[in-house]
């Protein structure tokens, strides 16, 4: 697969250890991660630094992934999000397109799953 840029993804997660594990498995896979714990802080980062992705979680307190992700969208709309989430409900894919997420994760996220997303979604 020839060499790519390093993929620069922030992930919004409120469990410490989730948002560290997932980062974990970000820079395994050879990408730098950033974690913030809510969609505020997400924010002044993404107004810092340069990324190619976002992973937010659903279950965010106050504002959900859903709003936080809408919100992202409306300042970025190009940078791609992905929704990871531990529920099991269906989402409704006109919600998602329109908070301009791209893709939903289920948890546990698997290595090979977080792989494909990037790949597909960092160009």
């Amino acid at each position: 697969m020839g060499s790519r840029q390093v993929a620069r993804i922030l992930v919004i997660e409120d469990n410490q250890e989730v948002g560290e594990t997932l980062c974990e498995a970000v820079r395994s896979l050879g990408s730098y991660a950033a974690l913030c714990h809510n969609t505020d802080e997400g924010f002044t980062l993404l107004s810092q630094e340069r990324f190619d992705l976002v992973v937010i979680n659903f279950g965010l307190p106050g504002e959900n992934g859903i709003e936080g992700a809408a919100r992202i969208h409306e300042t970025m709309p190009h940078l791609p999000i992905v929704l990871i989430t531990g529920w099991l409900i269906d989402f409704d894919d006109e919600a998602l397109s329109k908070s301009g997420i791209d893709h939903v994760l289920r948890k546990p996220v698997g290595l090979n799953g977080l792989e494909e997303i990037i790949n597909r979604l960092v160009a």
